[in-house]
């Protein structure tokens, strides 16, 4: 596995990129194009065993996936297991229920706002296409970032 690129990211807070040159580990990822004219996983993503076009949030997993399929891009929203170490923050309240981020647990920093934290892993297959006989192409890099959440700009799952 040869470093083909570095991405440069920033999303709300840290980032860790690293792109690579075969199949991602992890849960399967796929972007599904369909031949011609067909209709149903046209532009549907695959994450696992769950294949979705729309936001989708995993039932009993608090997380988001939201799928890119026309960008060969998607994204897993999911909890940090604690606040990053240069953080001073209080943990205010356990995990709450609903839907990401909302079911994550809250923090209080130094800004005294609301928080919570998360990782966020993009998933590509930038210039990569379905062989003629397939509908679909699996992720063949992705990058990971940390991301804090400010709760109170939050609205209908969108923060």
């Amino acid at each position: 596995m040869a470093l083909t690129s570095w991405n440069v990211c920033f999303i709300l807070h840290i980032c860790a990129c690293v792109a690579v040159d075969a199949e991602v580990s992890g849960p399967t990822v796929a972007f599904l194009s369909g031949p011609r004219g067909s209709k149903g996983a046209s532009g549907n993503c695959q994450f696992d065993r769950y294949f979705f076009k729309t936001p989708y949030y995993p039932k009993n997993i608090c997380m988001k996936v939201t799928c890119y399929a026309s960008e060969k891009r998607l994204v897993a929203e999911s909890c940090a297991t604690q606040p990053p170490s240069e953080k001073s923050c209080i943990l205010k309240t356990q995990p709450m229920t609903g839907k990401f981020p909302r079911c994550c647990a809250v923090y209080i920093c130094n800004d005294n706002e609301a928080v919570s934290f998360g990782i966020s892993v993009t998933y590509t297959a930038n210039g990569t296409k379905a062989p003629p006989d397939q509908i679909s192409v699996r992720a063949t890099g992705n990058w990971s970032a940390e991301t804090r959440y400010l709760l109170s700009t939050c609205n209908g799952g969108t923060c």
